[in-house]
């Protein structure tokens, strides 16, 4: 196998893996189940927000659900999240599988496989806990970050893994 193959492999398998889980779910239409409810138009209102005397559904997802809404509509961005959790998650733990120098491609890609698609990730799929979902995808992002904020650089990267970390209280005190 040629150098890069071996350089690019590892990065097709979490895309490969993304259009496994996801093709069935692409179709036209929305993906609704239990707290995975996006509407053909969300409004940015102040209950969003949390400081009315509604009480608050997702602070903060909803408001930035509202806000991408205005960009890309419901449907798509329902289709956009969806891809998103197992690709972000898929990418990130080959990022910090490949920083930590853990090993070869074929045990990066077993826990790749397990990092994406485990008993966990498949209950919260099918609750809708999307926030949730894409924080935990952020995890390796921000723990790869951490590291490299340990040897001076990496402060943006950091910052942008903590904030998708906290589109949820528990996946933000997990980050």
């Amino acid at each position: 196998m040629s150098e890069r193959a071996v350089r690019v492999l590892p990065w097709l398998w979490p895309v490969l893996l993304t259009l496994v889980i996801t093709a069935p779910l692409l179709a036209p239409g929305y993906v609704v189940g239990y707290d995975m409810v996006f509407v053909p138009d969300l409004t940015v209102r102040l209950d969003l927000f949390g400081v009315t005397t509604a009480m608050p559904r997702a602070v903060p997802s909803d408001v930035i659900v509202a806000v991408l809404d205005e960009v890309v509509g419901g449907q798509v961005l329902n289709k956009i999240v969806l891809v998103a959790i197992p690709l972000l998650s898929g990418l990130g733990m080959t990022a910090l599988w490949r920083e930590l120098r853990l090993g070869t491609a074929l045990p990066g890609a077993a826990a790749v496989t397990l990092f994406v698609w485990n008993p966990f990730v498949a209950e919260r799929l099918r609750l809708g806990a999307w926030a949730l979902l894409l924080g935990y995808a952020a995890l390796p992002w921000l723990v790869r970050s951490a590291l490299r904020l340990r040897k001076g650089s990496g402060w943006p990267g950091f910052l942008l893994a903590s904030a998708g970390c906290a589109l949820t209280a528990s996946v933000g005190i997990t980050g």
